[in-house]
């Protein structure tokens, strides 16, 4: 009897990776980059939808850390690429029960606002603008630079006991795919 439970454990853990992944909850839609100044900004524009398993815990009081990673690398021939700047831009979404809101808190700024929705709230976090993320001084004019660009939800930063089952359920599983485009001087 022990051996069929076994069997049917290893079966279930072959199978957690193979979950649909038919639509990708999130994705970085635009990054549009210009130089003001001696300063690069980007303004970035992206998709992120929660999965319902993610939703439930939020409303049961887990804190999520969405994370957009910038990261600007100078292209070398013959060495490997070598990054000249990163960005982390983190928020924490929380849901408020006793006041029916979604608080957002831009942890780089300290920045808080509150929204009567979820779509709302992760509609401000999907419309990203003026956002600083590199400094003339640092590159040379004469080199190839390209940049990425992409959003997820921190793992990391989840309650160890969840952060346990996370790592293993493709549910929590919310990444884009980087979105990469090529630094104008």
């Amino acid at each position: 009897m022990s051996d069929r439970i076994s069997q049917y454990l290893f079966l279930i853990l072959l199978l957690l990776p193979l979950q649909s992944f038919a639509e990708q909850k999130f994705r970085i839609d635009d990054v549009t980059g210009t130089w003001r100044g001696e300063i690069y900004h980007v303004d970035v524009t992206l998709t992120s939808a929660l999965s319902d398993k993610v939703i439930e815990a939020l409303h049961k009081g887990v804190a999520l850390t969405l994370v957009l990673d910038v990261e600007v690398t100078r292209s070398r021939r013959y060495w490997p690429d070598k990054q000249v700047a990163s960005l982390a831009q983190r928020y924490v979404l929380r849901y408020h029960a006793l006041s029916d809101q979604y608080l957002i808190e831009n942890l780089n700024s300290g920045v808080k606002e509150s929204f009567s929705s979820l779509q709302v709230a992760l509609d401000l976090i999907g419309d990203i603008h003026d956002l600083p993320i590199l400094d003339r001084r640092s590159i040379q004019p004469t080199e190839r630079y390209y940049a990425r660009a992409r959003i997820r939800l921190d793992l990391d930063a989840l309650p160890v006991p969840l952060r346990m089952f996370a790592y293993f359920i493709s549910e929590w599983q919310l990444s884009s795919d980087w979105y990469i485009w090529t630094l104008r001087m």
